[in-house]
């Protein structure tokens, strides 16, 4: 198994502390040999989401093309990547409406973006 940067760092913290790691690792689910590319994508692409009052949007169509042709991906490739994006990030914009319906804090702001626990 691949850690990413925030895993690799909540298992040295986890470890340091000599406590258990955090639930969510164990509700995690499996990332399938060969797959973790398209989670990267997704990951970078979610950069290109633009953002506004209500939180943010989708990532753009025209973001994963030029994400594919930066990378060299074959014609079939890039079709994955793109069905697999959409996927995601229908299930994160549902997450982030029902986030904000739950607290009127879609965007982090309150908390910061991008910090752990928000």
């Amino acid at each position: 198994m691949t850690l990413g940067a925030v895993e690799a760092r909540e298992f040295k913290r986890a470890a340091a502390r000599k406590r258990a790691l955090p639930a969510v690792f164990a509700q995690a689910p499996e990332v399938p040999f060969g797959t973790q590319f398209l989670l990267e994508a997704f990951d970078e692409l979610s950069t290109c989401r633009a953002l506004g009052f209500g939180g943010a949007g989708p990532i753009p169509w025209t973001a994963v093309q030029q994400y594919a042709e930066a990378h060299g991906y074959d014609d079939e490739t890039r079709d994955v990547l793109l069905e697999v994006v959409r996927a995601l990030d229908l299930v994160y914009m549902n997450w982030m409406a029902e986030r904000l319906k739950s607290d009127g804090d879609a965007g982090g702001v309150r908390r910061g973006m991008g910090q752990a626990g928000s």
